[in-house]
């Protein structure tokens, strides 16, 4: 859906909705008026007292047209400057002339020729100024990818997760189109190629270290070809590499890899963006001092770390390059969830310090018979405070697991160690726990994480604990169209982040697929769902005075959910981008 400002007769200005969606639309009769003041936009407020919307639904068929004229009268004499007209989640902008001579259309057009991919996008902005920063955003496809035109120019993808896909550009001192065609499905990173995958003397080769790492690496690899791994020593594993060559020929190696916090080195590079088999990640090829060959593959965005380094480019590659590609095009990375696995590795290390000596009841002893694996929890770190944080609040360790946990966590945090005398190791982690949030009540977040890391830690794993219990609440849920698109949402409110205010998380989705979230901190009452005229609202009910029940409209405008008549003062957006996807 598009709005487009049309003409001005008198006060009366003309806009038209363009569907150039394959569903009905439906929109009202409501609008309103705003300003743009120093960059920001502001509601002008109405000077007639005895002014009324119809309640009424109009449909906008599939590629259909309709122009709707909005009587600014009621808004009383307007002075100059730019304007734009608000209806449902759509608006168009113009300038009212300093000289009173009318309003005119502001900005340049923005076309859109998208054919099938029409449902993809999600935001299209209809106009800008020359100058202005335009984004387009799109779901995210799964297994696919897009291309994006700015008339013959192709975008670059500038946001990427699992919200939505974005593309933006700066607007030229013209009217453009924008055009889109998804990828080809034999796109691999400039090779054009069939992926050989029923190949006579080929193998699978599937490789993730046994102590658990962040990724897993499969690909297929020619019988006459090898393969060597190789690893670090840290749990959960933060490097290895799979190096490939054709047999004969060690003295060169592909290495298919993944590292964390992989980089580059950014003198003598020349770099490319490419699309690596099909995945929707960023990718680059790289290329150092003109080499006839290229030097790395590196992927981006949920891929990070995981990397191709061509170590044969003197040697062997380029009498084995097409057998390379075809290689290199059966590459799968799998990015892991590593907290079940190393769970598992970190709690056969305490097992196995606990398995002798049998004799001594000093948990010391134990430790020291197998220090080994202890050097092993303590280069874990973070992954071992997990881990003892979680068995210890589960409660319980009264033996001699308890104790050696405590001797691990004061190995591996000697600055936070308590002098204290316990009976069990349960007992000095409760005393623990509670220094931990003693701190937290008597100074900043930042200054527990600077000094005692361990223990901000263990403050970040009760609080997401917390969060995750009071996201499964539901105060109130309902199914209506929240942002006047024509499709019916799902909408759910939920208690929200914090004990210290009334806040709730507002969530709005469709297919399963969260389209709107916003947190708010309110003034406290029970809240719920409901209609009001029709109109999607929100009932707070108090035991405060009379007036115990009021109503906020609800609706979404700029991405953003809006709950209309709260507080200034007290109520509004709560939390970073974490608590409000828009």
């Amino acid at each position: 859906m598009s709005l487009h400002f049309v003409s001005i007769d008198g006060n009366k200005v003309t806009v038209e909705y363009n569907n150039n969606s394959d569903k009905e639309y439906l929109y009202g009769d409501y609008y309103y008026l705003q300003k743009n003041i120093n960059g920001e936009w502001y509601q002008i407020p109405v000077a007639l007292s005895n002014y009324a919307f119809n309640d009424i639904a109009h449909i906008l068929n599939p590629g259909g047209n309709a122009k709707f004229t909005c009587n600014l009268t009621m808004y009383g004499e307007l002075e100059a400057g730019h304007y734009r007209i608000v209806k449902e989640n759509l608006y168009t902008e113009f300038d009212i002339d300093s000289d009173a001579a009318g309003i005119t259309e502001h900005g340049h057009r923005i076309n859109y020729e998208l054919d099938d991919l029409t449902d993809v996008f999600t935001y299209t902005p209809t106009k800008a100024e020359s100058g202005d920063t335009v984004e387009l955003r799109t779901v995210v496809l799964m297994d696919a990818d897009i291309h994006v035109f700015l008339d013959d120019r192709e975008l670059e993808k500038t946001h990427n997760d699992s919200d939505y896909w974005g593309y933006s550009f700066t607007m030229p001192d013209k009217d453009v189109v924008i055009t889109a065609k998804p990828y080809t499905k034999n796109e691999i990173w400039g090779i054009v190629n069939d992926t050989p995958d029923e190949k006579e003397n080929w193998n699978d080769v599937e490789v993730c270290p046994p102590a658990g790492s962040y990724a897993r690496i499969a690909f297929k690899l020619p019988s006459d070809w090898e393969y060597e791994v190789s690893w670090t020593e840290d749990v959960p594993v933060s490097c290895f590499v799979v190096s490939i060559y054709p047999k004969g020929h060690s003295e060169g190696s592909v290495a298919i890899e993944y590292m964390r916090g992989f980089g580059v080195c950014g003198t003598g590079l020349a770099s490319e963006e490419i699309v690596f088999n099909g995945l929707s990640c960023k990718a680059w090829k790289g290329t150092y001092d003109n080499h006839p060959y290229w030097d790395f593959i590196s992927l981006g965005d949920e891929y990070r770390g995981c990397a191709i380094i061509n170590n044969a480019g003197t040697t062997w590659f380029n009498d084995y390059r097409d057998v390379l590609e075809e290689i290199l095009s059966t590459v799968v990375f799998t990015m892991l969830d590593t907290a079940a696995k190393t769970d598992i590795e970190i709690g056969s290390l305490f097992e196995e310090i606990m398995s002798s000596p049998a004799l001594s009841s000093n948990p010391g002893d134990y430790m020291k018979a197998h220090e080994d694996a202890v050097s092993r929890l303590v280069a874990a770190k973070d992954a071992t405070l997990r881990y003892i944080f979680t068995e210890f609040m589960a409660g319980g360790q009264t033996g001699l697991k308890g104790h050696i946990m405590r001797l691990v966590l004061d190995r591996i945090a000697p600055e936070e160690m308590l002098d204290l005398v316990a009976d069990t190791g349960q007992q000095y982690f409760d005393e623990w726990e509670n220094t931990a949030f003693r701190f937290l009540n008597t100074h900043e977040y930042d200054w527990l994480k600077e000094n005692h890391p361990a223990m901000f830690l263990l403050v970040e794993m009760v609080q997401e604990e917390s969060r995750e219990m009071m996201s499964k609440q539901v105060i109130s849920e309902a199914s209506f169209d929240i942002d006047g698109d024509g499709i019916i949402e799902d909408c759910k409110i939920t208690p929200g982040p914090t004990s210290g205010l009334f806040t709730v998380v507002i969530t709005a989705t469709v297919e399963g697929r969260i389209k709107y979230k916003n947190t708010f901190n309110l003034n406290w009452g029970e809240l719920s769902f409901a209609e009001k005229d029709g109109k999607p609202c929100i009932l707070r009910r108090t035991n405060l005075g009379e007036s115990s029940e009021t109503s906020n409209l609800i609706y979404v405008e700029n991405g953003r959910i809006v709950i209309e008549g709260l507080d200034p003062d007290y109520e509004g957006y709560w939390g970073d981008d974490d608590w409000n996807l828009y």
